[in-house]
């Protein structure tokens, strides 16, 4: 292949590996000034083999890399970026997760039918945006579910109600 031609084939996969990547973490992409959101992305391609070949999974594979002690990292990069990403990819995996079948064996009892997700931060993650980047390391506990219009619901939950609904949901 020519070198233009190589050079057109790159540019294709990396605009459509960027889409999927700010698609899923706006808030990430919005709070990160945009050069360094490139270089992220940039490295993650450069840096990471992923083990999917589906485009829909790359957002898990760029919250893989970027778990990665290796990785490249941007002097500038906030310290809750890894998890504020998950943060928001536990979104995307709400929304199209499949509804819980109820349980056959207890026809009485009470069960969830939609999906339901636990999660532990060491910062207060579902504050952070444009107008809240400065935040302090805060152990916080987060409930999040898929509403009946398919939206995602999140709640922050106290220590101990945290550790109910887990008790519950096994």
């Amino acid at each position: 292949l020519s070198a233009e031609r190589t050079g057109l084939y790159k540019k294709l996969i990396h605009n459509n590996v960027f889409t999927f990547i700010d698609a899923c973490f706006p808030v990430c992409r919005s709070i990160i000034k945009k050069s360094i959101w490139q270089q992220l992305c940039v490295a993650f391609m450069r840096e990471h083999l992923c083990m999917s070949p589906l485009f829909h999974h790359i957002p898990l594979e760029f919250i893989s890399w970027l778990q990665s002690q290796q990785r490249f990292r941007h002097k500038a990069e906030p310290p809750f970026l890894t998890h504020l990403a998950h943060y928001e990819y536990s979104e995307l995996q709400i929304q199209t997760a499949p509804d819980l079948a109820p349980n056959a064996n207890h026809p009485n009892s009470a069960v969830l039918i939609t999906p339901v997700q636990l999660v532990c931060y060491p910062y207060p993650v579902h504050t952070i945006g444009k107008a809240n980047v400065q935040v302090k390391l805060e152990t916080t506990w987060l409930i999040i579910w898929r509403k009946i219009d398919g939206s995602a619901g999140f709640a922050q939950l106290s220590p101990n109600i945290y550790c109910l609904v887990e008790q519950l949901q096994s």
